[in-house]
């Protein structure tokens, strides 16, 4: 009995000993930092904005977490705001920070966009902005560079694959209406949706091509195509409601946080009428992440249909919006996605069943008939055999 008595003395006695250091150690930091903030504003050559001086370390220790987590200013606010309401002004480009390679990346050219039709791809690293080397710079840094009056001309200079070359375009800043749904009908009976983003009322909008498609035969689908490739993500409400057009029932997506007790776990929605015989393929590609990867990656677990194309971008965490103050903002990294088998999707992506070639290296595509199009219609063209 002493024994057990002296053990459980000792335990507490080291994690009182433990927390007392890890206190000691953030005190040490915190007076660190206060002193290097006193060392600029007295010996800095020339005087300095000290909210501009705090604005810069919220950035900065937010930056040095992943790279989705940022300090979001006035402008950037405005603009993550905008970007899910289907119209905004820029070059229509998905970006992220590479870390190891010190740039920026192109997660996705958005179709139709000024940036797609100059010949932007996804994996395309950017070099330069307005002919400034941004090589090291920072995501926030890097996208106030590329900010300007629609109607200007924006130069991106940019390095693809292991090609030293860099290629440059000249692209101009437009007002951007994104059509989200595009759809064919092929062979009379194999519908092709095509979702560019996933904005507002998408599921809605997939919903009406599908209705529209099958008032136009006189037999029902022999198959489908939901074609997610270069689609960059959007509103995780609107990929649960493309999950539940096509899943009866069960998880679309989970989430994983430091606190196992934290979970947020989204639900196919019973009140959407549904497809569930129809074989249905969904297509990926590297531009593809976040919400598309959220979509395929439940169509797999559930065995509605098979996924085919490339791997996955691998976009998979979730991110909080807290409001600081009327105009700025915290976008924090709180958890991360996982399909309903409880697979993890950030930086590894969705793995397609039935891999096809890749077809990144065209300037100009038709995605609605394309070589991987034309696969997918094959492949659920073999089913009916």
């Amino acid at each position: 009995m002493k024994k057990v008595l002296c053990i459980v003395v000792i335990s507490a006695s080291l994690l009182i000993s433990n927390a007392y250091s890890k206190k000691t150690n953030k005190l040490k930091s915190l007076d660190l930092f206060n002193k290097v903030i006193y060392l600029i504003e007295k010996n800095y050559y020339k005087n300095v904005d000290f909210n501009k001086l705090m604005e810069g370390a919220m950035k900065g220790m937010l930056n040095s977490l992943d790279p989705h987590s940022t300090f979001l200013d006035k402008d950037l606010f405005k603009k993550m705001k905008d970007d899910t309401e289907g119209e905004f002004g820029g070059i229509g480009v998905e970006v992220s920070f590479d870390k190891e390679k010190g740039v920026m990346s192109v997660i996705s050219a958005i179709e139709g966009s000024p940036a797609f039709k100059s010949g932007i791809m996804t994996g395309d690293l950017i070099i330069e902005i307005n002919h400034q080397n941004v090589l090291g710079e920072n995501l926030e840094k890097a996208i106030d560079l590329m900010k300007g009056k629609i109607g200007e001309t924006l130069h991106l200079g940019v390095r693809r694959g292991n090609q030293k070359k860099i290629f440059h375009h000249d692209i101009k800043r437009e007002i951007i209406k994104i059509d989200p749904v595009k759809s064919k009908l092929v062979d009379g009976s194999y519908g092709v949706v095509r979702l560019v983003q996933f904005q507002k009322n998408s599921t809605r909008y997939i919903k009406s091509a599908l209705e529209a498609m099958r008032k136009k035969m006189n037999v029902d689908f022999n198959g489908i195509v939901l074609d997610l490739r270069g689609n960059p993500g959007g509103l995780l409400d609107e990929a649960v409601g493309v999950v539940s057009l096509f899943v009866d029932k069960g998880i679309v997506v989970s989430t994983e946080s430091r606190d196992p007790n934290i979970k947020d776990i989204r639900y196919i929605k019973k009140t959407i009428k549904k497809d569930l015989k129809t074989p249905l393929v969904v297509l990926l590609d590297g531009g593809s992440a976040s919400a598309s990867e959220i979509v395929a990656g439940a169509i797999q677990d559930h065995k509605r249909g098979k996924v085919l194309g490339l791997q996955s971008y691998g976009k998979g965490t979730v991110q909080s919006i807290t409001p600081i103050g009327s105009d700025m903002a915290v976008k924090l990294t709180i958890s991360e996605y996982l399909t309903p088998k409880k697979r993890k999707i950030d930086k590894l992506g969705i793995t397609p069943d039935i891999k096809l070639s890749d077809l990144s290296s065209q300037s100009k595509r038709n995605y609605l008939n394309d070589k991987q199009m034309l696969s997918a219609i094959n492949y659920l063209k073999s089913l009916k055999k």
